[in-house]
């Protein structure tokens, strides 16, 4: 360091016979303690880069935990596809989509015929339900527990399928009752029909150029809560729609004879073109009542033998054997199917069998 520089740094210096203060100069790059300034300038800087990746870490994990209930099948929380489920037996399939929103699992679903051809029996029964008819959703985790489902109903009118094959008496006054009786069995149809109804969704229909019907369409909410939400794998629909045989039959269509019948049928025409037209056999007046539905089973009370489901529907179970396996239909959140004459006696089916009960609600 040369004598300039060292009176630099002490300040004050003799210029003539007067002191004067010489500002100071820029510090040498190879000075130790411009060295160090320069370090602690960058390391500060350092910090402050490393805190703004933190908090962005920090944002983003933020937005991972409000996405937690969003879906957990895809990468957005918009919407779930759930793909398609089938019913083989009736020819239709469904496309669900689920999505989590406002604290609820909405739903939308739509069925169709699984084959072009079977089209104009599902839009026969979708016009005109020959039956209570329902389409019941089901999630299920890995393992293939029920996690929580809903049924979804179509709308039906018991008076279009109202049909008295009974003689009415040749009385006026007896007349009058058995049209009264008959009158009063449609309005309890009617009722019932209400009560299924009341609550649920109901699917609406979509039609084609054609006036036909090609599709149903339904949406709602599923009551899952979102640990439900959270374990479920896949999805299955169980229904009551009519088969493709019952399908069929509703289009004036004779159905296939059953394997082994086909020589019996034979012989019954080739009986008949021999003796000429067969004299037609009255049919067995068949009750023009009865209820017909499904159910989620959530509780069995064993004091009182009496299982309940989610739509309200209660059946006192009599028997001893079907009432351990109502037991086990509670204990599995369990789906059914009911049919009930209009005395009440019911046949409850599900995954394990059949039993028998009345209906008490």
């Amino acid at each position: 360091m040369n004598e300039s520089d060292q009176q630099a740094r002490k300040g004050p210096v003799k210029v003539g016979n007067q002191e004067a203060f010489m500002a100071p100069r820029d510090p040498d790059p190879t000075d130790e303690d411009a060295i160090v300034q320069r370090s602690s300038k960058r390391a500060s800087g350092l910090v402050i880069v490393l805190l703004g990746l933190v908090a962005a870490a920090g944002v983003g994990v933020v937005a991972l935990t409000q996405k937690q209930f969003g879906t957990s099948k895809s990468a957005t929380a918009d919407s779930d596809d759930m793909g398609a489920g089938i019913a083989n037996a009736s020819g239709i399939r469904g496309h669900l989509v689920t999505r989590w929103q406002q604290g609820k699992v909405q739903y939308m679903l739509k069925m169709e015929p699984l084959d072009p051809r079977d089209a104009p029996g599902f839009s026969t029964v979708a016009l005109n339900p020959p039956k209570p008819i329902s389409i019941n959703v089901r999630l299920l985790d890995a393992a293939g527990f029920a996690l929580c489902g809903k049924e979804i109903v179509l709308r039906y009118d018991p008076s279009r399928n109202f049909h008295s094959n009974a003689p009415l008496p040749k009385k006026p006054a007896d007349a009058l009752n058995v049209l009264a009786s008959q009158q009063a069995t449609l309005q309890g149809a009617s009722l019932q029909e209400k009560q299924r109804e009341s609550g649920k969704d109901v699917f609406q229909n979509i039609q084609a150029n054609d006036g036909s019907i090609e599709a149903l369409w339904a949406q709602g909410d599923l009551p899952c809560s979102p640990d439900q939400y959270r374990k479920f794998d896949y999805w299955d629909i169980s229904t009551n729609f009519p088969t493709i045989a019952e399908q069929a039959i509703l289009l004036g269509h004779r159905p296939p004879p059953l394997p082994g019948q086909e020589q019996t049928a034979s012989a019954e025409a080739g009986a008949t073109g021999a003796r000429g037209k067969r004299k037609p056999v009255a049919k067995a007046q068949v009750s023009t009542f009865f209820v017909e539905g499904d159910d989620q089973i959530s509780m069995y009370e064993p004091g009182r033998a009496v299982l309940t489901g989610d739509s309200g529907h209660s059946f006192f179970i009599p028997v001893k054997g079907d009432q351990a396996v109502a037991a086990t239909w509670a204990a599995n959140y369990s789906h059914i199917h009911f049919r009930c004459d209009q005395h009440a006696n019911c046949a409850l089916r599900g995954g394990s069998g059949e039993i028998l009960g009345r209906m008490s609600d």
